[in-house]
């Protein structure tokens, strides 16, 4: 465990290679011709396509293994949603209010999650790849034995991140404050960041590093 960890930003100065030397590789998310929405139209084990959900309340929803693909999701809450074995693949999340958001086995591919608060996000044992997380505020990440490939948190603050026995490539934190962080029984080799050499990357050799 360690305390109070702040990642740097890269130094303007630094080159193409310092830059580019394990830093995610995220493409833009463009979704257009989007459908308004429901919270009652998507369904478990079903597959939700191509609609924008604004205001929307999802409390309680029964959704596992639901798929949403080509989604956005604005000022929608999420507060207990079933969200065991869904799929999100290339959705956008703006503004997302969820205290408690149970999605383990869970599928992020090219999601996008901007200004939301999430208390308790159970993620373990899921799949992120492709994924920005930017300018939200995290109590409780569990990502233990999670699997994440191309995943970048940008200034956000995360009050206790788990990432053991988790596997990760090009993994980046840029401008966020972690207060306290778990990386036992992660396997070092797998893990590739932005700032290999800062105290605030799960992959450095300072304490935050250690297994």
């Amino acid at each position: 465990m360690a305390d109070s960890i702040r990642s740097p930003r890269p130094a303007r100065n630094a080159g193409p290679r310092a830059r580019d030397q394990g830093a995610p590789r995220l493409e833009p998310l463009l979704l257009e011709g989007l459908e308004p929405g429901l919270a009652d139209d998507p369904e478990a084990g079903h597959r939700t396509e191509g609609l924008a959900f604004d205001g929307a309340d999802f409390t309680g929803r029964e959704l596992g293994a639901a798929t949403f693909s080509e989604c956005a999701f604005r000022d929608v809450t999420a507060h207990d949603a079933d969200l065991r074995s869904v799929s999100f693949l290339d959705c956008r999340f703006e503004r997302l209010n969820a205290p408690s958001l149970p999605a383990p086995r869970s599928r992020w591919r090219g999601v996008e999650i901007e200004a939301s608060r999430i208390g308790s996000a159970e993620l373990y044992d899921a799949e992120l790849n492709g994924v920005l997380v930017r300018g939200c505020k995290l109590g409780y990440v569990n990502l233990r034995g999670a699997r994440l490939r191309d995943v970048k948190f940008e200034d956000c603050a995360i009050e206790e991140l788990d990432l053991g026995h988790a596997s990760a490539l090009r993994v980046a934190f840029e401008g966020t404050q972690i207060d306290a962080l778990d990386v036992r029984g992660r396997p070092s080799t797998m893990w590739t960041c932005e700032e290999p050499a800062s105290p605030g990357c799960p992959g450095s050799t300072g304490s935050a590093g250690r297994p």
